[in-house]
């Protein structure tokens, strides 16, 4: 296997430390920049977002994207790079549940939607945002 070398130093993209952080995933954004969605621990289990610049450093503070009374797990993340819309999938578990949430925001508006409330274990969303500023996720 051939060696693999970092592109940049280590970059720490939650000052939380408390409890498990994971299953990040990276878009790019138009301006260069990039966005993270990750599962926290805090607040019983969150999905939060957070955006960089193209050196690595923070652009705000990170947020919680859910924020649900339930916990969050199995988020991703797309942006189309030619209009900067974003959209975000996830898994929502209620009592009763397992939710797939979808959301897209951006310049060209911005939804939260529960995109299928009907089964009982949905998994593993992948979504993607075309052109027009439409998403689609899959389960």
């Amino acid at each position: 296997m051939p060696a693999v070398n970092a592109l940049t130093a280590a970059i720490t993209l939650n000052s939380v430390t408390a409890g498990n952080q994971g299953d990040a995933k990276i878009a790019a954004r138009p301006d260069g920049g990039f966005a993270v969605i990750w599962e926290s621990a805090e607040g019983g289990g969150n999905i939060v977002l957070g955006y960089f610049d193209a050196d690595g450093a923070a652009q705000g503070a990170a947020q919680t994207v859910g924020g649900a009374s339930a916990l969050e797990e199995d988020p991703d993340l797309a942006i189309d790079l030619q209009t900067g819309q974003m959209g975000l999938a996830w898994v929502q578990h209620t009592a009763i549940n397992s939710d797939i949430v979808a959301a897209t925001s951006g310049p060209l508006g911005t939804s939260n939607v529960a995109v299928d409330a009907l089964n009982l274990a949905d998994s593993n969303p992948a979504i993607a945002v075309g052109a027009n500023g439409q998403a689609i996720a899959s389960w």
